[in-house]
């Protein structure tokens, strides 16, 4: 299976050469590394076949097939403890047609979980299943569900499984699932682009191991300004689209009238959704590369009557990031009782505003 989709990918880049160039968000013509499916790992001994995933749980699953990059020529291996940080997307293969097969969609979407908590940098993962004599495709993201479903049958739907599979193969990140805002090493984020800036990652202070919601993570992020070297928060988070700015206007308002003042509240800085391509090359009348802002909303279904696609009704999530400070002591490090009851009185005060916000707007 692996060899004949290797094989499409070639001819495609044999008739388009330049297929595999774009544009990156900073505007800099860029060449995409050469992908091809592997199915090494599922062909090593019984004893050897399971990845394991440093987190969470140190899970254990094998790959069937596996999108990688090449590199000199030859594909990444997938034998280090990084393995899954390189796989850009999965592919599963039955023999049972998919109409009596009820496990290979769990198993899809237990690997995707593997993926997101193993790469800071996935936005939604792409999966290929060849179950029986039907082709599918999944997207999961956020939501935890599947986004849409394409059931093909390889004889009447040759042109289907041929743009599924050149997107795979010659989409710029954004496209097979990746956030290009964050530059990763080893599926960790090392920098992240944040109002119009490129922030360096310092630690992780929290990481949600949820598949659903808004699944955040907070980072201290540092970069060199004018005053010194400024270090702040940086959290980032799928929210609901219709509370997306509940948070940052909160913050915004405890600094606008001064509440934090004298308290331990934290304090605003910038808020915004991330912005996504939405193409390899294309860009506007200025030469900008054309962006959207990233919501689960671009991957819903477009025909809700189609069989076992997503609730069209379930709530979408918009992707933001939150940039606040200062950076302190985790609540668990209060010197005595009367620091600990202060921290909460001080909460409960910035809990007024949040309260007449909403009172009087």
């Amino acid at each position: 299976m692996a060899q004949w989709m290797n094989r499409i990918g070639e001819l495609i880049e044999d008739k388009v050469p330049q297929v595999r160039n774009y544009v990156t968000i900073e505007g800099e013509q860029s060449t995409l590394p050469q992908r091809r499916w592997t199915a090494a790992a599922a062909e090593k001994p019984a004893v050897e076949k399971p990845l394991v995933a440093s987190s969470p749980y140190g899970l254990k699953r094998k790959l069937d097939v596996a999108l990688i990059s090449m590199i000199n020529g030859e594909n990444m291996s997938l034998t280090e403890s990084d393995a899954w940080s390189k796989v850009y997307a999965l592919c599963e293969i039955s023999l049972t047609n998919f109409s009596g097969n009820m496990t290979i969609e769990a198993t899809l979407q237990q690997k995707s979980y593997i993926m997101f908590m193993e790469q800071d940098d996935r936005s939604f993962n792409p999966t290929l299943f060849f179950s029986g004599n039907s082709f599918g495709f999944h997207v999961f993201d956020r939501t935890g569900l599947r986004r849409f479903v394409a059931q093909l049958s390889a004889t009447s739907s040759p042109k289907h499984i041929l743009r599924i599979l050149g997107c795979l193969f010659f989409g710029r990140p954004a496209t097979v699932g990746y956030d290009e805002t964050i530059r990763s090493e080893s599926g960790r984020a090392k920098e992240i682009y944040h109002d119009k800036k490129w922030w360096t990652v310092g630690r992780e202070l929290h990481k949600s191991e949820s598949f659903v919601g808004r699944s955040t993570k907070c980072w201290t992020v540092s970069r060199e300004e004018d005053g010194g070297r400024k270090t702040l928060v940086l959290k980032d988070t799928w929210a609901s689209t219709s509370h997306a700015e509940t948070e940052p206007n909160i913050l915004r308002r405890i600094r606008d009238e001064n509440i934090n003042q004298g308290r331990s509240l934290p304090q605003f800085h910038s808020w915004s959704r991330v912005d996504v391509p939405i193409s390899n090359n294309e860009v506007d009348s200025a030469g900008r590369l054309l962006m959207t802002s990233d919501s689960t909303s671009r991957r819903s279904p477009r025909d809700s009557s189609t069989p076992g696609q997503a609730d069209p009704d379930q709530s979408s999530h918009d992707h933001c990031r939150l940039l606040f400070g200062p950076v302190v002591y985790p609540l668990s490090c209060f010197v005595n009782l009367k620091d600990l009851v202060g921290i909460f009185f001080d909460v409960v005060q910035g809990m007024f505003s949040y309260l007449s916000l909403y009172t009087f707007c």
